[in-house]
């Protein structure tokens, strides 16, 4: 491919993106698949950055690994609103497998996504005490990164389902069982 056709391509495919904004901003599934590999993703790389600072004793690094973590559990909030707002397309959308498989990512989320909340406030913590309190910037930062690496796998446990919803090839065994008496979305 030529660099010309590769630029071609590139322009044709930022006019589709933007003919189809509004179209692509009114899909809760779509905005939900778009904000969960910044949530986890962004807090995998601010936990690497945070283990590298804190070894450092570098108070910038350290900061900056702290915003990317604050900024990153953050955006637990939006994925799991979009989540939730697009449990009902979804779920017309799947068969009866991957619609267990969606009960599950759902419950899944409804039990553990505060943790995501938590980490954002701890991080954020970590940021602003340490002003007043310099002695406490170590064990909060400390605690943060703890509280990160648990976040990433409780994510990770959250997600798991989630591949599986619309994806034949990803599940590898029978579907989640849940009990008619468990409580089920409306």
């Amino acid at each position: 491919m030529s660099l010309g056709t590769s630029g071609t391509s590139l322009q044709a495919n930022h006019l589709f993106i933007m003919d189809n904004l509004s179209e692509i901003l009114n899909r809760p599934e779509y905005l939900h698949a778009l904000l969960h590999p910044m949530l986890v993703c962004g807090l995998l790389m601010g936990v690497i950055a945070l283990a590298l600072a804190l070894p450092l004793r570098s108070q910038a690094a350290k900061s900056i690994a702290l915003v990317l973590i604050v900024i990153a559990s953050a955006t637990a909030w939006p994925t799991i609103h979009y989540g939730e707002a697009a449990y009902d397309r979804v779920q017309a959308m799947s068969d009866s497998a991957g619609a267990k498989w969606l009960e599950e990512h759902h419950d899944r989320a409804e039990k553990l996504g505060f943790v995501f909340y938590i980490l954002a406030v701890v991080a954020l913590s970590a940021l602003v005490v340490p002003l007043k309190w310099p002695s406490l910037s170590f064990p909060l930062a400390v605690a943060t990164l703890a509280l990160a690496i648990s976040s990433i796998a409780i994510g990770g446990w959250i997600s798991y389902p989630a591949g599986r919803i619309r994806h034949k090839e990803f599940r590898f065994g029978p579907p989640p069982q849940h009990s008619e008496s468990e409580h089920h979305h409306h």
